[in-house]
């Protein structure tokens, strides 16, 4: 499992709601779920940590589990790839990401990589209010893991002439953090935050360690030392 983000493009519309949690499960790109809490200028930074959660309820359950810390001097995920543990930094202020593979003491530096987030769905900007092929409800507002969050659903509706509307995903969006904190597909795939606490994360998180050295190229997964 590849421990960063979901690129969200024209190409990739139907993965445009994935985009929104999946900062510790996705396939490339950047943290766009971090990216929600770490944004600087005027708008309020909200901190927290928490384990994310991904499920398949079509894979016999399968689970896996990550963990991410959102904060004013970045954003880190920890999490574990083809059996070696991966930790990765963002720091939107300086538009890099640094990939650190801990068992190896080594890292690689994505740089110039501009940090954002798709909008929530009822943001101006969403693909909700924005493309015709999302039909997107507000269904009310539901309590999960003891914070409020307005639920959505998210249906897709077929370019054909007369097309149908089928579902697609379901969304519960955090009313402090205004980041989505669960999402559901209707492929089974299930993503959840746990043990959300909010509060200030410490700067060290987001530092390079020491005693890593800078590699170009990621190490291989069966050179893992055991």
């Amino acid at each position: 499992m590849n421990f960063t983000i979901q690129l969200v493009s024209s190409a990739l519309k139907r993965l445009w709601v994935r985009g929104v949690l999946l900062a510790v499960f996705g396939c490339a790109g950047l943290p766009t779920l971090a990216a929600a809490a770490a944004e600087k200028g005027d708008a309020e930074v909200y901190e927290f940590s928490a384990d994310v959660v991904r499920r398949n309820t079509k894979e016999n359950n399968r689970v896996t589990q990550g963990r991410m810390y959102v904060g004013r001097h970045g954003v880190r995920t920890e999490g574990e790839r083809a059996g070696q543990k991966v930790w990765m930094i963002f720091k939107p202020e300086e538009k890099l990401v640094w990939t650190l593979f801990p068992q190896q003491k080594v890292y690689t530096v994505s740089e110039g990589m501009v940090i954002g987030r798709p909008p929530m769905p009822d943001e101006q900007e969403s693909p909700c209010r924005k493309d015709p092929q999302f039909v997107c409800r507000e269904m009310g507002v539901q309590a999960i893991g003891g914070r409020e969050t307005r639920l959505w659903d998210i249906s897709l509706r077929s370019s054909a002439p007369g097309g149908s509307i089928e579902p697609y995903a379901r969304m519960w969006v955090d009313v402090g953090l205004k980041i989505a904190i669960r999402e559901a597909y209707v492929d089974g795939l299930e993503v959840n935050m746990e043990n959300l606490k909010q509060g200030a994360q410490p700067q060290s998180l987001f530092d390079l360690p020491a005693g890593f050295q800078k590699v170009s190229a990621p190490p291989q997964a069966d050179g893992v030392k055991k």
